[in-house]
């Protein structure tokens, strides 16, 4: 689980195809791994994201990053912590 801290969207031009390409970008924190003892605290992290999925996750939400193995983030699941 990691804790949404910001969302970033945006759009550039694709010099080969002078196309608009839209990107977003999720930002969290989260835990280090247990077994790392360089780590203090918590760690940011930033993945790439449709900007469909990044609309509807909060900042400030506990998320679950359903990612698979190519790293593309397939689904958020909001976590409820009360």
């Amino acid at each position: 689980m990691v804790k949404v801290v910001g969302k970033k969207y945006g759009a550039f031009e694709d010099a080969a195809t002078g196309r608009e390409v839209e990107y977003a970008k999720l930002f969290v924190l989260c835990e280090p791994p247990e077994d790392d003892n360089v780590y203090e605290g918590q760690v940011p992290d930033m993945y790439k994201i449709s900007k469909e999925l990044l609309e509807n996750v909060p900042i400030g939400a506990n998320v679950v990053l359903d990612v698979n193995s190519s790293g593309k983030i397939n689904r958020v699941i909001i976590v409820d912590d009360d």
